[in-house]
């Protein structure tokens, strides 16, 4: 009674992992009546049922002979949330790490984020059937067509709540770029533009998932920051961030200790820093100095978006671990 008073009380009504791991590009099953919707993060097959994260606000009539679990966050690593406030640490013990206690042991398979995760859950539950699955944006693309020569130099932090601490040591940075940068702007999500203080700062605010999604491509930044302290957490993270730039039309500059950052500077769609703020502001400064280099990454980070954002892919794992005979493979669409 006590862990379903915990869910209900730190989730939300509506899941982001949810939507880009299975909603959005099986939109088409649950209108057809392939899959139920029995709450924000629980949907079930008529054989199978898939728990994502946890299973607040689900009753009994979700429950299935066999059951599959998606995890993408690091419950188990040695350290893992360190760099996390204390409210999001409260959240992991008694949401993400209880429903995990839960659900692997029994499991058909698991699904997960990242590749540091998988190891995670085969170290937990070995001999389970795990998968890596990317997440699937249905938003469109920017058109880049902010990338001009004239107006202002937008740099934004998409970041959520949770990342308040990664955010934290870039800004004095941030104000001092701001002060010798007068065409600039800085957009700030998840409530933290309180800490730089700059009439040219704008805080977001805490935003829901949806509303975020909804207003995110008409922020139109030329340059997205993904700072992450180095935590075993924020290393197995997934590769979210690089769509969620292109939906944004943003160049993308990256802790180098999160694996996507490679990939990134292999594609020639952002850069890859160090924990020091000067590297980070040494890079703001050559892009606010070279519209044209900043837009050429903003376009590599749209083709490297391009392919790893694969509802086909989400769709054929789907059909077979929630035992879906779909005669309409290859048609999906939103919710």
């Amino acid at each position: 009674m006590l862990r379903r008073v915990f869910t209900r009380a730190l989730t939300t009504l509506n899941s982001p992992t949810a939507d880009l791991y299975f909603a959005d590009s099986c939109a088409d099953w649950l209108r057809r009546g392939l899959v139920t919707r029995y709450a924000p993060t629980v949907f079930a097959s008529a054989t199978v049922r898939l728990v994502i994260r946890h299973d607040g606000r689900a009753g009994r009539a979700s429950l299935r002979p066999r059951h599959v679990y998606l995890i993408d966050d690091a419950i188990d690593l040695d350290g893992a949330d360190a760099a996390l406030s204390r409210y999001w640490r409260f959240k992991l013990d008694n949401v993400e790490r209880a429903a995990a206690a839960r659900f692997l042991p029994g499991a058909a398979a698991a699904v997960v984020s990242s590749p540091a995760l998988e190891g995670m859950i085969r170290a937990r539950a070995s001999g389970l059937d795990v998968r890596v699955l990317n997440p699937y944006w249905k938003t469109e693309f920017s058109s880049l067509s902010h990338h001009r020569a004239d107006g202002p130099f937008r740099v934004a932090f998409l970041g959520s709540q949770v990342h308040g601490p990664d955010f934290a040591p870039l800004a004095t940075m941030l104000r001092g770029f701001l002060d010798d940068w007068p065409e600039a702007e800085l957009i700030v999500g998840g409530g933290h533009g309180g800490q730089v203080g700059h009439a040219r700062a704008r805080d977001l605010g805490a935003m829901g998932w949806r509303d975020w999604r909804a207003a995110l491509p008409a922020l139109q930044p030329h340059v997205a920051l993904y700072p992450l302290a180095e935590t075993p957490f924020n290393a197995a993270r997934s590769l979210n961030k690089l769509i969620e730039h292109a939906v944004a039309g943003a160049a993308g500059l990256y802790a180098r200790a999160w694996p996507g950052a490679a990939l990134a500077v292999e594609a020639g769609a952002g850069l890859a820093l160090g924990p020091d703020p000067a590297e980070w502001r040494a890079a703001l400064d050559r892009l606010a100095a070279n519209p044209l280099e900043t837009r050429e990454m903003a376009k590599a980070g749209a083709a490297l978006a391009a392919r790893l954002n694969d509802a086909e892919a989400q769709r054929r794992l789907w059909a077979e671990l929630l035992e879906i005979d779909d005669g309409a493979q290859g048609v999906f669409g939103s919710d």
